[in-house]
C-alpha cells in the first residue's frame, strides 16, 4: 500500500509538472506571437520618401557672384501608407540649409512639390542636395 502511493503520488506530481509546461508554452506562444504581429503591424504603418529627378535651381548672376532664388523638388511617398509630418531641407554645396514649403502629408504613392524662394549665396561649385523626412517615415 505504501508502494502504491508513492506510485500514485509521483504520477500525480509528474502530471501537474507537464501541466505546468503546456500552460508555460501555450502563454509563451501567445505573448511571442502577439508581439511578432504587432512588430509586423507597426512596420505597415512605416513609409518613404524618394525624391523625383532632379533638384531644380534657378539662380541670379551679380557683381558679387550668383545667388540661388528658387529651389523645386519632387517627392514620392513610395509606402502603402499616407506620409505625414513632411519636411523638406535643400543643402547647398557650401552646407547652408533652404526649408522648403510644400504639403505636410502625400498620401500613398503620390507625389508633391516643394519650393522655396531663396536668396543663398551660391560660392561653391556642386549638386544642391535634399533632405526629407516625415513623421513615419522608415529610419
Amino acid at each position: 500500500m505504501g508502494i502504491e502511493q508513492t506510485m500514485n503520488g509521483n504520477l500525480h506530481y509528474s502530471r501537474c509538472i507537464n501541466a505546468a509546461l503546456a500552460v508555460f508554452v501555450i502563454v509563451t506562444s501567445f505573448l511571442f506571437g502577439s508581439q511578432q504581429s504587432f512588430a509586423q503591424t507597426e512596420s505597415e504603418k512605416l513609409t518613404r520618401l524618394r525624391t523625383i529627378g532632379e533638384v531644380k535651381g534657378t539662380f541670379e548672376s551679380r557683381p558679387r557672384g550668383r545667388y540661388l532664388t528658387e529651389v523645386e523638388v519632387r517627392l514620392k511617398n513610395v509606402g502603402s501608407v499616407e506620409a505625414t509630418g513632411i519636411r523638406v531641407e535643400a543643402i547647398l554645396p557650401d552646407g547652408n540649409r533652404v526649408q522648403l514649403h510644400g504639403p505636410s502629408s502625400l498620401g500613398k504613392y503620390k507625389e508633391g512639390t516643394y519650393e522655396a524662394s531663396a536668396y543663398e549665396p551660391y560660392l561653391m561649385k556642386g549638386r544642391i542636395k535634399v533632405e526629407s523626412s516625415c513623421s513615419n517615415c522608415r529610419r
